[in-house]
């Protein structure tokens, strides 16, 4: 990489984590560098793709840090995921941003900020859920979600809170008292065999397919949805006349949405009667997000093809009439 180039990506990204991206310029960074604006695109086409490769630069960095704490097997797993732990520390302290702050921004200058999304966010599932499964072996493959949620959300926060108040974080010490939580907690998931919050088969199949650069598509989340209604209501200490009631709603509620055009008012009715057994509100909730998103998606297509159903009549009848 050119000392140039190099020099753009560090500039880069202090602004983005000063100033925030919408209010950085690629004139400030050319200013900050001082190089005309045009020798920024000769290396970056977009400011976008500038945050895609300033983020990727961090990231891969990172992963190259971890492998060679892994490739040391002279110390026991436990010990490695400690330092791993304590890289993971470093690397979000440094970055200062995450680059999920900026999904719901109106940058598709490239049409790749979405995919590297999709893809950055499924590796550092899977990083982190190999990295717990080597540690503490494939009886937590079942809870692993799970525990990757909690492990990832100790190291955002605890860097986050020294970020906000400018507070030192002892790395090492940190990366200790983290890892011996995550013991407390396997030792105590492992003893208590509750179910798992997160299922295992619906997140792996979300890495995978950000593994890729994609997303679940949203008729296959809401059939994975139904799936957990299903699974949820024959666990219910309810009395079975209830249970076949419920299940009941919810084969209607799958009827309905399968049909061309489903009835929003009977969608509603089923999704409230539903979300009044209390166990199952924020799994219907999260299938009224996806329902509402789909039947948005839908929409205009059905309307497009109304109207080329319209416009086949008119065309037909003009024909009709010319040779009349």
């Amino acid at each position: 990489m050119s000392l140039l180039k190099q020099k753009i990506m560090d500039s880069a990204m202090r602004f983005f984590a000063e100033k925030g991206y919408m209010s950085t310029s690629m004139q400030d960074i050319a200013n900050d560098c001082g190089v005309a604006k045009g020798s920024l695109y000769k290396y970056f086409p977009s400011k976008e793709e500038l945050l895609i490769e300033v983020y990727y630069s961090g990231v891969q960095e990172m992963y190259d840090k971890a492998e060679m704490i892994n490739a040391d097997k002279t110390q026991p797993p436990r010990d490695r995921f400690i330092r791993g732990t304590s890289l993971q520390l470093q690397y979000f302290a440094e970055l200062n941003f995450s680059i999920e702050e900026y999904q719901d921004l109106p940058m598709q200058e490239s049409g790749k900020f979405i995919p590297f999304c999709h893809h950055l966010r499924a590796r550092q599932l899977n990083y982190y859920k190999e990295s717990l499964l080597s540690v503490y072996g494939q009886q937590l493959e079942k809870y692993i979600w799970d525990m990757v949620a909690v492990y990832l959300g100790m190291v955002k926060e605890f860097t986050h809170f020294s970020n906000v108040l400018n507070q030192p974080l002892n790395l090492e010490n940190a990366a200790v008292f983290i890892v011996d939580r995550i013991d407390d907690i396997v030792e105590s998931i492992l003893k208590s065999e509750r179910p798992q919050l997160l299922q295992y088969s619906v997140i792996s199949e979300y890495v995978q397919s950000g593994l890729k650069g994609a997303s679940v598509p949203v008729t296959k989340q809401i059939r994975n949805l139904f799936e957990t209604l299903i699974s949820t209501i024959k666990e219910l200490a309810t009395p079975n006349t209830r249970k076949e009631e419920l299940k009941g709603a919810v084969q209607l509620l799958q009827e309905e949405m399968e049909k061309d055009q489903p009835k929003r008012i009977l969608i509603d009715i089923l999704l409230g009667h539903l979300r009044l057994q209390h166990e199952l509100i924020s799994i219907v909730g999260q299938l009224e997000k996806l329902l509402i998103k789909n039947w948005e998606t839908q929409l205009p297509r059905q309307i497009n093809n109304q109207e080329d159903i319209n416009s086949t009549v008119v065309s037909g009848s003009s024909c009709t009439v010319d040779r009349l």
